[in-house]
C-alpha cells in the first residue's frame, strides 16, 4: 500500500539531518535513507521504547523535510532564523545541519540566463561536528525548515499507535506484552515520496550508526540492571558541572525540587578541563529512579549558575559504597552554613536559555562521543603491545 503523504527528515546518530521514507512491516518501522542504498536501513521495534518518554524522543528525531532555499528567495532568510544547512567536510561528505543565521550580507544577484544570488550568510552552528562555530555559506547551502505534524504523517502515526499500545499493554500486564495485537492487513506499507533535496553519501555511516546505537541501547537496556537484588546505596553520575559547585547544592537542589533527600560528592578535575563530574547518592532504587527522571526529563534542561548544562551521559545506574563521604557523613543539606541550591536553574523547553543551554548539552556529547571512541582506540593499541611484549 502506498501513501502520498509529506515526507520526513531523519535526526541520524551521527547527528545530521538526512531525509527518509519509512517502511512499516509487522510491528517494525524501517527508515530508509533517500539517495543511500539499503545497507544504511535502520530498523526500530514497536517493543523497543521502555516508556513515554523514550516515545517522545523518537518521535522528536522526525520533523518535515527542509526545502531548499531558491535563488530568488534570499530574503526570506532573516538574522535569527533557525535553518538546517549543509556543510562540506570533505570530498562526498556533505552533512545538514541546524544552524542559527546570525547576519546576512545581501548582494546585488547576477543575471546568467537566470537569477543566481550571490549573498552571504554567516552561520552559527548548533550541532554536528561544527557545534559552536562560526562559518559562512551560501544560498545554496541553505534549506528552510517546514512547519508540520510528523504524528499525521500516515505510516508514522500507524507505527506510533501500535507503540503506543504495547506501552499500555507493558504498565497493565507488568512488562507481559500479548501478540496478535497487529492486524495482518499491516503489512508492508511505504512511503513513497521522493527526496527533495539531494545529500551525498557518507563515509561508513552503518558501521558507525550502528556501533553508536548498540551502545546506547545497550546502557538503556542496563539501566538498572546493577541495583537488582543488591545492597548498598545508589548512585549515579552527573558531568559538565562547574569545577567549583559545592556538593551542599546539589543535594539541597535536588530536596527542593524533588523533595527526596540525598548526598553528593562533586570530584577533582584536570587543570586543562573546564568541567568537572559528580555523584547523587541515596538509599533507595526508587529514589534514584525518581531523581534520574527529573534530571534527564527533556522538557526541561537545568543550568549552573554560569549556564552550564548538566548532562548525563550514563545511564547505567549504580550501587554500593561510594567512599567515605558518601558512606558515612550526614547529609549536606542539614548544615544551615553550607551554600544552597537557589542558583541551579531550571528552564523549560522553548526559552532562549533552554535553546542556549541545549546547544551547549548538544557540544558537550559530542565532546563525550569523541573523547569515548579515544579510550577505546587506546585500548585496544594498548592491549596489542602489550600482547607482543608477552611473545617470548
Amino acid at each position: 500500500m502506498t501513501h502520498k503523504s509529506f515526507s520526513l527528515d531523519f535526526h541520524s546518530w551521527d547527528k545530521a539531518w538526512y531525509t527518509v521514507r519509512l517502511v512499516l512491516q509487522g510491528e517494525t518501522l524501517f527508515v530508509k535513507y533517500c539517495n543511500f542504498t539499503n545497507d544504511h536501513d535502520e530498523s526500530y521495534s514497536a517493543t523497543l521504547f521502555k516508556d513515554s518518554k523514550e516515545l517522545e524522543a523518537f518521535i522528536e528525531r522526525f520533523r518535515p523535510t527542509a526545502i531548499q532555499l531558491q535563488d530568488h528567495e534570499c530574503r526570506r532568510v532573516i538574522e535569527g532564523m533557525t535553518v538546517c544547512a549543509s556543510y562540506e567536510f570533505g570530498k562526498d561528505d556533505i552533512k545538514f545541519h541546524d544552524a542559527v543565521v546570525e547576519a546576512i550580507n545581501f548582494k546585488d544577484h547576477k543575471i546568467e540566463n537566470e537569477e543566481v544570488c550571490t549573498c552571504t550568510f554567516q552561520l552559527f552552528w548548533i550541532n554536528g561536528a561544527n557545534a559552536g562555530n562560526r562559518t559562512d555559506g551560501v544560498v545554496a547551502d541553505i534549506c528552510l525548515l517546514q512547519p508540520g505534524d510528523t504524528q499525521k504523517h500516515p505510516i508514522f502515526s500507524l507505527f506510533l499507535e501500535i507503540a503506543k499500545k504495547k506501552l499500555k499493554a507493558t504498565s497493565l500486564c507488568s512488562g507481559q506484552v500479548s501478540e496478535g495485537e497487529l492486524p495482518a492487513s499491516h503489512g508492508a506499507a511505504v512511503d513513497s515520496i521522493a527526496d527533495s533535496k539531494s545529500k551525498s553519501p557518507l563515509k561508513e555511516i552503518k558501521s558507525y550508526k550502528q556501533s553508536l546505537s548498540t551502545a546506547r541501547n545497550e546502557q538503556d537496556m542496563n539501566l538498572m540492571e546493577d541495583l537488582k537484588e543488591a545492597s548498598g546505596s545508589r548512585y549515579m553520575l552527573i558531568e559538565n558541572l562547574e569545577k567549583d559547585l559545592p556538593p551542599s547544592a546539589i543535594v539541597d537542589f535536588v530536596k527542593k525540587h524533588v523533595s527526596i533527600s540525598s548526598q553528593a560528592e562533586v570530584f577533582p578535575s584536570l587543570s586543562m578541563e573546564s568541567f568537572t563530574k559528580g555523584i547523587i547518592t541515596v538509599d533507595g532504587q526508587e529514589d534514584l529512579q525518581k531523581i534520574y527522571r527529573f534530571l534527564d526529563n527533556p522538557s526541561h534542561i537545568i543550568l549552573s549558575p554560569r549556564g552550564r548544562p548538566w548532562v548525563i551521559t550514563e545511564k547505567k545506574l549504580r550501587c554500593g559504597v561510594v567512599g567515605a563521604t558518601a558512606g558515612n557523613s550526614k547529609l549536606l543539606s542539614a548544615d544551615k552554613n553550607l551554600e544552597t541550591g537557589d542558583k541551579i536553574r531550571i528552564f523549560n523547553k522553548g526559552t532562549d536559555e533552554y535553546k542556549r543551554g541545549n546547544q551547549l548539552k548538544e557540544l558537550y556529547l559530542e565532546f563525550a562521543d569523541h573523547q569515548r571512541g579515544l579510550y577505546q582506540q587506546f585500548a585496544r593499541e594498548e592491549s596489542m603491545i602489550l600482547q607482543l611484549s608477552s611473545i617470548p
